[in-house]
């Protein structure tokens, strides 16, 4: 019995294959496979075939939307079908030429690849479009099976790529603090608090340095920019602070004894004189020493008066 099974189910497979006989739950309706074709596309475009084979990806695009207007207009199922054909063999071309690029040049994409992943495009744009306007030219040169031009040329678009991919990463951990800098200098922070204004450059400089040499140190690198961005802002205060000394007679005063009274908390908390005729050196050592001299933690130091 299974035996013969068998020799019935391989006899209807051969007539299936010779006939050319599908059975109609396995046959596709010419709208699902316009709906096929499209899905392909999309997975190209997810694959950056429009990217590493543009004119051949394009052209697979056009041959397909052309084939669904026109069976659309006329229903003609045999025309769609010789156009589904053309279109996976354009397609099919296109991933060749991609695959073409991604052996060719892989740092070139890789160094574009980094760059887009630091938003270069928007906050390195001129650099970051020199290197696209090189890499168009890379790619066309692969498509017209130009390899060994579009290897010649490789090493100077990748370097355009990881210039903007720097600018960028620059611009990411410096913006804050160069627009903070921008106000300090309207607000003549240069002139009234000098030291701290150059300090903030001078950081600024120090990251920019420090980026060069090392672009993926992140950590260190954002704690020069904070130390930087800090600077600039301290700046600025300290600019208003001088320039309301200037205006007001009790300008300075006000804010030094506003400045004391919190350094006298702290102290009467430590058990400490708060006296400031001699100005805040002697106290504060005083206050460190009070502090080395704690043994056991908060319940030592003695109630603020």
């Amino acid at each position: 019995m299974l035996q013969s099974t068998r020799i019935w189910i391989y006899r209807l497979s051969t007539m299936i294959i010779t006939l050319g006989v599908i059975p109609s739950v396995f046959a596709q309706t010419p709208w699902q496979k316009i709906e096929r074709a499209e899905t392909a596309l999309r997975e190209d475009k997810k694959n950056n075939l429009h990217v590493l084979s543009p004119n051949t990806h394009r052209w697979s695009v056009d041959i397909l939307n052309k084939a669904k207007k026109q069976y659309a207009k006329d229903g003609n199922v045999n025309e769609l079908q010789k156009q589904l054909e053309t279109f996976t063999q354009v397609r099919n071309t296109a991933r060749f030429h991609a695959n073409k690029a991604r052996e060719a040049i892989p740092g070139v994409i890789k160094a574009r690849t980094d760059a887009l992943r630091r938003k270069a495009s928007k906050t390195a744009t001129k650099s970051f479009n020199d290197g696209e306007k090189e890499f168009a030219d890379l790619i066309k040169k692969i498509e017209k099976g130009k390899r060994s031009d579009a290897i010649k040329k490789a090493l100077d678009v990748e370097r355009l790529y990881r210039d903007a991919e720097l600018r960028a990463i620059k611009f990411n951990l410096l913006n804050g603090a160069r627009q903070v800098m921008i106000h300090a200098k309207e607000a003549n922070a240069q002139d009234y608090a000098p030291v701290t204004y150059a300090r903030a450059d001078s950081l600024i400089k120090a990251t920019e340095s420090f980026l060069d040499r090392n672009r993926y140190s992140k950590k260190q690198a954002s704690k020069l920019a904070q130390a930087a961005h800090y600077q600039a802002r301290l700046s600025i205060y300290l600019t208003q602070l001088a320039q309301s000394a200037r205006e007001e007679k009790a300008g300075f005063e006000t804010h030094f004894l506003n400045t004391s009274d919190q350094v006298a908390r702290v102290a009467r908390s430590l058990g400490v004189d708060d006296q400031f005729d001699a100005g805040y050196e002697k106290l504060v050592s005083d206050m460190l020493e009070a502090v080395k001299n704690l043994k056991l933690g908060p319940e030592n130091i003695s109630s603020s008066k």
